[in-house]
């Protein structure tokens, strides 16, 4: 990051240093406050000090020099905070995972589906950190509010991995799974809704759940990462 920050800080040195206002020490006397018309630019007198700058319209390659370099530090800033989000949603490293949590992840993932798709918000609170539970619940509430349920079917798992933790105590497992998704209206008929389940596709995602276990030994999921 701070190698990405002084790039991009040398880049808008530099196009300040091409930019064409220079700074020049001449012996003028008595022409304080003169002005003098030469090469398309301007010259003000100050005693010893001249300040020489162009007008906007004449010589321009300094200003589009510029302003290319301002988007191409804009461009590197956003491949780099691209590349950053990606590297924080793919894991480093997953191994095989154990048929205990294999058995008891799977269970909680279409219990998980289940209640999104029924808009089971105390039962996500079951279930679901505090931060995560928020989240869920704003978008759950504002499909309520739109007469919509966000449906979730033909759910199935197709590969469990776990990427390790330094803690006993969390758990974080890479889940691909397919399944369907489409907005059910309650306040459209039903040929209507017929019509939003027919035409959706069966897709595949991809997610890292985190999860922290409690004293009980329940899993609580406190973060899905997409990948």
């Amino acid at each position: 990051m701070h190698k990405k920050i002084r790039t991009m800080m040398m880049a808008a040195a530099t196009g300040f240093m091409l930019l064409p206002s220079v700074f020049t020490s001449a012996s003028v006397g008595g022409h304080l406050g003169a002005r003098a018309f030469h090469g398309g630019g301007n010259k003000f007198y100050t005693g010893r000090r001249v300040l020489f700058f162009f007008l906007p319209g004449h010589q321009v390659g300094g200003s589009i020099i510029m302003v290319l370099l301002l988007a191409l530090a804009v461009h590197l800033f956003v491949n780099w905070r691209k590349r950053k989000r990606y590297e924080r949603a793919h894991p480093e490293s997953v191994v095989k995972i154990t048929p205990e949590l294999d058995a008891e992840f799977s269970a909680l993932y279409y219990r998980v589906q289940n209640d999104l798709s029924e808009n089971n918000q105390d039962d996500l609170a079951q279930v679901f950190g505090s931060g995560l539970l928020r989240q869920q619940t704003a978008a759950l509430n504002k499909y309520a509010h739109k007469n919509i349920y966000n449906r979730i079917t033909d759910v199935a798992i197709v590969e469990l991995e776990e990427e390790p933790t330094l803690r006993d105590d969390l758990a974080h497992v890479m889940v691909t799974a397919q399944k369907r998704q489409y907005l059910e209206y309650t306040d459209k008929d039903e040929a209507f809704n017929k019509q939003m389940r027919d035409v959706a596709q069966l897709k595949r995602s991809v997610e890292v759940w985190e999860m922290h276990r409690e004293r009980s030994g329940q899993l609580i999921v406190d973060k899905i990462r997409q990948v």
